[in-house]
């Protein structure tokens, strides 16, 4: 039996690394969706840091446009694949929770931004962790970029069982989730993913790109999404 959530996590993802990018290659849409707004936030020379890698999709495709990525994640069984793929990018095994821990153990701010993608922080119940140590690593004008499950289903949790290990998956509404961070960030922008466009379609739907892409923007509309994502600002000064 996992003893913590971090744990059962880090005991699922170990044991689905192997198969993972296969099984997340047919909602290659959305990521692509997500990589247009990544590249518009960090040119060439930006220092990002992924939170949560896994793999390292995202962190691959910022790497091979000239960001220096620094890739975290709990896994070290996901992040055995990123080194395998891209050895070059320095990967750190690690609780997103805990980065604060890896300051002190010399992880180097300050960063242009902070990503985490395809649901990572919704299998943790809490974010403080996260929230301090955002405010210390992103520097004053840098980005906090979260791309988490939509609020839409029915409570505050979402059972979800990994490789025959229970993963409960916290979902935030999105000012929620906005407010986590707000003594330190200001929202900026909001998405939604999946709202007409089914997120496992390796192209069936592609015809409805067109309006999915409009209603992401709609503040109604994009409630309804699978996902949505979160643009903050780091303000100057703040609380830490």
């Amino acid at each position: 039996m996992c003893s913590s959530p971090a744990q059962a996590a880090k005991t699922a993802y170990d044991a689905i690394a192997g198969e993972y990018d296969a099984a997340v290659a047919p909602s290659a849409w959305v990521r692509e969706r997500l990589w247009e707004r990544l590249d518009t936030l960090f040119p060439a020379g930006s220092r990002v840091l992924d939170a949560s890698a896994g793999t390292g999709l995202d962190a691959v495709h910022l790497a091979a446009r000239g960001v220096a990525v620094t890739a975290c994640d709990l896994s070290p069984g996901m992040l055995a694949r990123l080194a395998v793929r891209a050895p070059a990018i320095p990967c750190v095994v690690a609780d997103f929770n805990h980065l604060g821990e890896l300051e002190e153990a010399g992880l180097e701010g300050p960063f242009d931004g902070l990503i985490s993608t395809f649901a990572g922080l919704n299998a943790a119940a809490d974010l403080a962790g996260l929230a301090r140590a955002a405010a210390r690593l992103v520097r004053p004008g840098g980005v906090l970029f979260l791309h988490v499950l939509g609020p839409w289903r029915r409570g505050r949790e979402l059972p979800v069982r990994i490789a025959g290990v229970e993963v409960p998956h916290r979902l935030w509404p999105p000012r929620e989730l906005a407010n986590l961070f707000a003594a330190d960030f200001a929202l900026s922008r909001r998405r939604g993913q999946g709202i007409l466009r089914p997120v496992d379609d390796p192209g069936r739907f592609a015809g409805r790109d067109r309006w999915e892409r409009v209603l992401s923007a709609l503040p109604i509309a994009r409630s309804f999404g699978t996902f949505f994502s979160l643009e903050m600002i780091r303000r100057h000064g703040g609380s830490r």
